[in-house]
């Protein structure tokens, strides 16, 4: 779809954007981009270059992860209630099954969630 295409065209500069100090915010924003996260997070960290010109655009795993949570709660006027995991902040978490850090960047989609907790109850895994 052509909102899809305009969706990687902006991840394809996220470096740049990131670099001039704008808040680079993602998000799981069905159909306009995938729902699982990971597959955005894998993408941010890999993503090639269209000609040998273009600058590298790739993210770092904390910086793909600090779009989804602290820029994401700054997009949602969240500031200081969510967005990072501090005692007495609001929180919904993902355990997942491997470890992100150790996972080559190109397989970072196929890591699965284990338990997911949202305001204080699981609501998927065990």
């Amino acid at each position: 779809s052509r909102i899809r295409s305009l969706s990687q065209c902006t991840l394809k500069v996220g470096r740049a954007i990131r670099n001039t100090g704008a808040h680079v915010v993602f998000a799981t924003d069905w159909p306009v981009s995938d729902i699982d996260p990971l597959w955005s997070i894998q993408s941010a960290m890999t993503r090639g270059r269209w000609t040998p010109a273009m600058p590298d655009n790739r993210v770092s795993l904390h910086e793909a992860i600090h779009s989804y949570t602290v820029e994401g709660a700054h997009a949602g006027f969240m500031d200081g209630k969510t967005g990072v995991l501090e005692p007495g902040l609001l929180a919904d978490v993902t355990v997942l099954a491997g470890n992100l850090e150790r996972t080559d960047p190109d397989a970072v989609r196929t890591i699965r969630p284990r338990i997911t907790i949202c305001d204080g109850r699981v609501v998927f895994g065990q």
